[in-house]
Order: structure tokens, then sequence, then C-alpha cells
């Protein structure tokens, strides 16, 4: 089965990973699945830690680092496919992170690992019940 993590399950998994549901953290540490990440994230998340919204304990380049050691994390980059799909009205929000990453999951035959609402309740978009 291949996944793609949200930003949020992400950092979740590496620094709080009780706050994951039960299904999401179990899809995550099982060793047998696929787990993908849009390189968008890595840009959400620059974002959000110099807003201040997101504290890694350190450095960027370190955690970065220290999060590909943890888990076995395949790059998707944003290709013509993602781009044109991140634009699809059928996908929830206007965040464009959260499109580009519902877009690489749709893309990449793929389910969300996620925790938004929006995203979990749109038929647009696969990802794990809950």
């Amino acid at each position: 089965m291949k996944y793609v993590l949200d930003t949020h399950v992400w950092v979740w998994s590496i620094h709080d990973p009780e706050r994951l549901a039960a299904p999401v953290r179990t899809a995550i540490e099982d060793g047998e699945h696929e787990l993908l990440l849009s390189c968008i994230t890595y840009w959400e998340l620059e974002f959000l830690v110099r807003k201040g919204q997101v504290d890694l304990g350190g450095d960027l380049s370190s955690w970065l680092e220290f999060a590909h050691r943890e888990y076995s994390i395949t790059d998707v980059p944003i290709d013509r496919r993602v781009a044109l799909d991140s634009q699809s009205r059928d996908l929830p929000g206007r965040d464009p992170a959260d499109r580009f990453i519902a877009a690489t999951t749709r893309v990449h035959d793929a389910i969300l690992l996620t925790q938004d609402r929006q995203l979990l309740e749109s038929p647009a978009v696969p990802s794990l019940a809950l």
C-alpha cells in the first residue's frame, strides 16, 4: 500500500505519535507500506516553522535529516500531472499545500494520511478512515 503523509502527520509521527489516530500510526510504523511525501511538504514545514506555528526543537536541516533516518520516505516531486490536478474543482479547500498534497495522493494512486477534516471528508481524496 502507498501512503502520502500530510505535513502535520509527518511531524507528529516523529515528535508526538500519540496525537495520531491509531490506524494512521499503524500504517506509518508497519514497515510494509511505501510512505510518500509531496515536496510541497518541505515548503509548508519551513513556512510553519518560520511563522512559529511548529517547533521542531532545533534547526530545520537537522530535523529533516533525523526525520528521514526515522522512516524510509520517498519524496514525490510536483510534476505536471500533480500541478494540473491540484487545480481540480473537486479538491476541497483553498490552501495550496493541501491541494498539492491531495493531488499527489490521487496522481500516485495512494491513500492520504491526515487528520485534516476537510480532506478526510472529501470523496475526491482517498484517505485512511479513522
